[in-house]
């Protein structure tokens, strides 16, 4: 992804940041690296929405709620494969 400043904070350009939304099985099926370079991506996706939504509200205030969600998913499913 370019870096390109501020300009990502319109709603427009949130297609460069999707919620990935990945079912149970999809993240059981990840690596151990998969998984860890998985939460990289989505906690800095989650930290751009945070910030876009503190300078402007954005439109659907819940995509935050679904990045934490996700990234706690991930967590939880890296622990159990870290353990066994």
């Amino acid at each position: 992804m370019p870096d390109i400043g501020i300009a990502w904070l319109n709603e427009a350009s949130f297609a460069y940041f999707p919620i990935h939304i990945m079912k149970n099985a999809d993240i059981r099926a990840l690596s151990a690296d998969a998984l860890k370079e998985q939460i990289a991506a989505e906690k800095e996706t989650l930290q751009r929405l945070q910030f876009a939504h503190s300078v402007s509200p954005i439109e659907n205030p819940m995509r935050i709620r679904g990045a934490r969600k996700l990234i706690a998913k991930l967590y939880t499913e890296l622990t159990v494969k870290e353990k066994k």
